[in-house]
């Protein structure tokens, strides 16, 4: 690894580095997943989408055995669901 290389690094525990400024071997190769950004998009928004399913269950989901219970089926659901699209 360069010098330069290891001083982004350090820099990255200090603030939040944009992807534009790492250095390409130490991102993902996000092309062997989505074929363009539009669909790297598009699947985030999906993903946002999802959480909020989940909110409901923020500080509860250890309430009782119907809330595990209620979560787990809306877990599922959503897996059927994205594994179905694809």
């Amino acid at each position: 690894m360069l010098e330069y290389e290891k001083e982004k690094l350090i820099m990255a525990h200090k603030r939040k580095l944009k992807r534009s400024e790492v250095p390409v071997n130490l991102t993902w190769d996000l092309t062997d997943i989505f074929k363009t950004k539009a669909d790297y998009d598009k699947v985030c928004q999906q993903t946002t989408a999802t959480v909020k399913h989940f909110a409901d269950f923020k500080d509860h989901l250890g309430d009782s055995p119907q809330n595990l219970l209620l979560a787990t089926e809306k877990l599922v659901n959503v897996i059927d669901v994205n594994i179905d699209k694809t």
